[in-house]
């Protein structure tokens, strides 16, 4: 019982925050794709004035309108502005298609057949799905041929490929908008009608509002990271105790890998220590996010995670795991790293963890524990090697 007490402790006292709080907070200034787009920041900012320079050049909103539009026309790259200004880093699926294709004729395929001759970007865009096996065995096992609606499908399939990031869709966006002029107008009437162009053109507040907005950006940025901190974490680990990755690129699932290691003979210039990632194991409909390796046999599998909040999916993730264990008993080494403030409202189900360990641990003797933080994760490194034979 003593011994469950002072597990609990060492895994609080051990837990992990840093992943709370930001290494670097959120600067103020454009995003790396922008600065690359624009040729430096300074060239982004030069782009923003020519919006605010706006100011006292219309009367009426239809004048405003007109102007936004020669500005995307001239400047594709406005958009970009346009879209960190108003929705951070980019407008929704729904908008993307309203500014990019005629609403009025997306279900027209002589539409898409002019678009087909007039534009080399979407052209290209459509014989890649035209010619892709993977859409022709869902949507057509016999061929696309020229059948109009299985053509029309895939037009459609098409522009859905504008709608992604704008790293990925910049070019797409920039064909569009130099190609097409009723793309410009249509990007100017939404922001000028529906969003507060106007009003920041006339407070003189276009600059501060996309500060602020980038500020946003790159606050949610780090947030997204965060899903990503507890692997990173582990890939550090393992790497500063002398494991190499292997990435097994061809192989996907575990018993697969096993099968293969098996037929591999040792060499002196091979690494002793390997690590791998993201593998299934289709037996359990499983993916383990490490897989840890040495003399040609998978020694133990690793699952990770990361809680900022001690949500109610935990406790179905405790669940979860412990009954992976005893799927693994008998085949698998399987440890269990987790960390995060989210558990310090959780110690009821840590507890019920750590009893768990003790139970296996009658079955299946190892002084690997199950259950580990980071940190604890770091400091029985020597033995989890020690343990590879």
């Amino acid at each position: 019982m003593r011994h469950v007490y002072r597990r609990l402790a060492e895994f609080y006292s051990t837990l992990d925050l840093a992943c709370e709080i930001p290494i670097t907070m959120a600067a103020e200034g454009v995003t790396p794709f922008l600065k690359r787009v624009f040729s430096g920041e300074e060239a982004f900012w030069r782009a923003v004035e020519s919006i605010q320079s706006l100011k006292g050049r219309y009367v009426t909103e239809e004048e405003l309108i007109d102007r936004i539009a020669e500005l995307i026309k001239r400047d594709p790259r406005i958009f970009l502005i346009l879209a960190h200004l108003h929705r951070q880093l980019r407008f929704t699926n729904l908008e993307l298609i309203h500014f990019f294709f005629d609403r009025n004729e997306i279900h027209n395929i002589e539409y898409y057949e002019r678009l087909l001759e007039t534009e080399p970007v979407f052209r290209k865009q459509f014989e890649k799905t035209y010619s892709s096996k993977k859409w022709n065995s869902y949507i057509s096992p016999n061929g696309l041929g020229s059948d109009e609606v299985v053509r029309l499908a895939t037009f459609k399939k098409v522009v859905t490929g504008y709608t992604g990031s704008e790293k990925e869709c910049w070019p797409l966006w920039r064909a569009r908008i130099e190609n097409d002029a009723t793309v410009p107008r249509r990007i100017a009437e939404f922001v000028v009608r529906n969003e507060d162009l106007k009003k920041l053109i006339e407070n003189d507040t276009v600059r501060s509002s996309l500060e602020r907005s980038l500020r946003t950006v790159n606050v949610e940025l780090i947030k997204r990271e965060r899903g990503k901190y507890g692997s990173q974490k582990v890939r550090e680990i393992l790497e500063s105790s002398g494991f190499i990755f292997k990435p097994y690129d061809k192989i996907s699932d575990i018993e697969d890998l096993e099968a293969f290691l098996k037929t591999q003979n040792t060499l002196q210039s091979e690494p002793r220590y390997v690590y791998t990632a993201e593998k299934f194991w289709r037996k359990e409909d499983k993916r383990f996010d490490f897989v840890l390796i040495a003399n040609n046999r998978i020694q133990f599998v690793v699952e990770t995670n990361y809680f900022t909040t001690s949500m109610s999916k935990i406790r179905e993730v405790v669940r979860h795991f412990m009954e992976l264990k005893k799927a693994c008993r008998g085949k698998y080494r399987l440890i269990y790293i987790t960390d995060g403030m989210g558990w310090f409202g959780l110690v009821k189900n840590v507890r019920e963890m750590l009893d768990f360990e003790i139970k296996e641990h009658e079955l299946d003797p190892s002084p690997i524990p199950f259950l580990m933080n980071l940190e604890l994760f770091r400091r029985n490194m020597e033995k989890i090697k020690a343990e590879c034979t």
